[in-house]
């Protein structure tokens, strides 16, 4: 199998074997994994961590599958085409659910080999996708400054941002998260951009919180 360039993948099965197995089967394609036992596990992973593919199963403890993608999507929207689903005997809702998204999935039990394809395929359909919005999108590092009317209004704080493109921004902060909703004002001195903006998401991993914003 030929391999593309390393990705980040979460894998979520509460299948204890399953899970052993993909760890010892992606790092070989090239694919850095981590693992989570059910959604609860996947969601918490998730929040302030960048993964260009999430493999979960849809029957879990917990959370299943269906819960943990409209969670995730709810929150980062740009994680609804980055979903690979499995599943054993699927019901009518399951079924009607991933007609309804246009999710590639496998039936269980699956060959990694036949996991791994569909994991590629989806990567160089996103890395298709970044091509093709670079000139509107920067993934860059700079640091700024932001204020708003409810902590940061007296003391700015200092944010570093991830990615920026015309609609919003991704900062990484340490203290406590913005709160969501919150009007704020960001000046990124190094671009010289100044503008209003609205928190979307606010999540704190290891006392490093991460916010991403919309431009009014």
């Amino acid at each position: 199998m030929k391999k593309t360039d390393s990705g980040r993948v979460l894998f979520v099965d509460d299948e204890e074997c399953i899970r052993e197995l993909a760890s010892e089967t992606f790092p070989d394609a090239g694919y850095e994994i981590i693992l989570a036992s059910n959604g609860v596990d996947a969601l918490e992973k998730l929040w302030g961590s960048v993964f260009d593919v999430v493999v979960s199963d849809i029957m879990m403890p917990k959370l299943d599958g269906v819960e943990l993608y409209y969670g995730a999507i709810r929150e980062n929207p740009q994680l609804k085409e980055r979903f690979i689903f499995t599943t054993g005997l699927p019901s009518l809702k399951t079924v009607s659910f991933l007609s309804q998204n246009s999710c590639p999935h496998l039936y269980k039990p699956y060959q990694m080999t036949d996991l791994l394809q569909v994991v590629e395929g989806l990567m160089e359909s996103k890395n298709e996708a970044t091509e093709k919005r670079i000139s509107k999108r920067f993934d860059l590092v700079t640091e700024g400054l932001l204020t708003d009317e409810v902590v940061n209004k007296h003391s700015p704080l200092v944010v570093e941002t991830q990615d920026i493109s015309k609609s919003g921004v991704r900062l990484k902060y340490f203290g406590n998260a913005l709160l969501k909703d919150v009007k704020v004002e960001l000046n990124l001195r190094a671009m010289d951009i100044k503008r209003t903006a609205t928190v979307v998401w606010s999540n704190t991993v290891n006392e490093r919180s991460f916010s991403g914003l919309t431009f009014a």
